[in-house]
């Protein structure tokens, strides 16, 4: 398994991040759900738990697991700065030769972590998860289902990428690829999935998208408010802008040959 960059440090095979903001209530279970199914699999792994601010003690929570769940990390920062923030500094700590994010609510089914990860291994780049692929089984509200829906037709039509969903929260990438995209993005919050989507396209990456059991979270509300769609909406337009002008308004550094 896993015949590509052996030389990773400690032949870690896969890491799995969760991102948690004020998950004091979930986290325990939501670690265990995921710990057994990388522990029931063939695979070398290690979880981490990157923390963005909480107030609510869910990084304590965590750090006294670690003990129960071997190959359990936690990073954290101490102020809250967004989902993209903190998804690259757990990236960018991590060790596997896979790295795979998920949420921490599991709305998504966390076998989808597996699939995955078997995407990578067959070749692909990075592996996403779908609410809209035509084979998803989805149970929850409607609300929430036509918002997603309607954020990522918008999405499609504007940037002319042919993907289902752009922010579903299970994704999976190849090592090397991961830390070069990083390079290039310069959301820090929600639309963090959407920018490393997108620009991982235009590089020409090599791209899975399969379909997820979605299951209602009622026991918790959506951390992603109004204030947060607007700002969605203007980094996709910012997005498009970019895109048509190629003045790249969004880049930290000038990008590479892969992304013109």
């Amino acid at each position: 398994m896993l015949g590509f960059e052996n030389h990773i440090q400690n032949e870690v095979q896969i890491t799995v991040i969760i991102p948690i903001f004020q998950e004091a209530k979930i986290i325990k279970n939501s670690l265990n759900s995921i710990y057994n199914i990388l522990d029931n699999s063939d695979y070398r792994f290690e979880i981490i738990v990157a923390d963005d601010g909480s107030t609510d003690h869910s990084d304590r929570i965590v750090s006294s697991l670690k003990t129960e769940f071997r190959n359990l990390r936690l990073v954290r920062h101490p102020v809250n700065m967004g989902r993209g923030f903190i998804l690259e500094k757990a990236i960018k700590q991590s060790r596997g030769n896979i790295i795979s994010y998920i949420d921490a609510d599991l709305q998504i089914c966390p076998e989808a972590i597996m699939r995955l990860a078997r995407c990578i291994e067959n070749g692909f780049d990075i592996a996403i998860g779908s609410k809209h692929h035509p084979q998803s089984e989805l149970s929850y509200s409607r609300w929430r289902r036509v918002a997603s829906l309607g954020y990522n037709k918008i999405a499609k039509f504007l940037l002319n990428v042919d993907i289902y969903d752009f922010q579903c929260g299970v994704k999976a990438f190849r090592r090397t690829i991961i830390l070069e995209l990083l390079k290039h993005l310069t959301c820090t919050r929600w639309s963090w999935d959407t920018e490393l989507i997108f620009k991982a396209l235009l590089s020409g990456y090599r791209l899975a998208e399969i379909p997820v059991i979605v299951k209602s979270t009622l026991d918790k509300k959506s951390s992603v408010h109004i204030i947060s769609i607007l700002n969605m909406g203007r980094h996709l337009f910012r997005l498009w802008f970019w895109s048509k002008t190629k003045i790249k308004p969004l880049t930290k550094n000038k990008l590479g040959s892969k992304l013109q």
